[in-house]
């Protein structure tokens, strides 16, 4: 285990024809994205990764705040792969309180 904290991963080539699944997260200074894709046998696969800090007038935002514009950093970052996919993107965050932006209001 502790190896996998100090080899380089290796990164696999953005493939337009396989679903494309982007991880987000934020700390108070920090936001984190991961791009992945299944290979042949099902196994997650890296394809890219990034990591900014956030300007010091950001530091102040509440959590939820900071876990979208970590999504949107994600988007950005990654856009010109996502403008071609043959699939839609799936994104993966662990924050709870976003699922309150994906509920339809009546």
């Amino acid at each position: 285990m502790v190896e996998a904290f100090i080899i380089a991963p290796v990164l696999r080539h953005f493939d337009l024809e396989r679903e494309v699944i982007r991880e987000a997260d934020t700390s108070d200074y920090v936001s984190t994205g991961v791009l992945s894709q299944c290979d042949d046998d099902g196994v997650l696969q890296l394809v890219a990764y990034f990591s900014k800090k956030h300007l010091p007038a950001k530091f102040n935002y509440n959590i939820y705040d900071k876990e979208l514009m970590a999504i949107i950093k994600a988007l950005e970052e990654w856009r010109p792969d996502y403008a071609g996919a043959a699939h839609p993107v799936q994104l993966i965050t662990d924050h709870k309180n976003l699922e309150y932006f994906m509920i339809k209001n009546s």
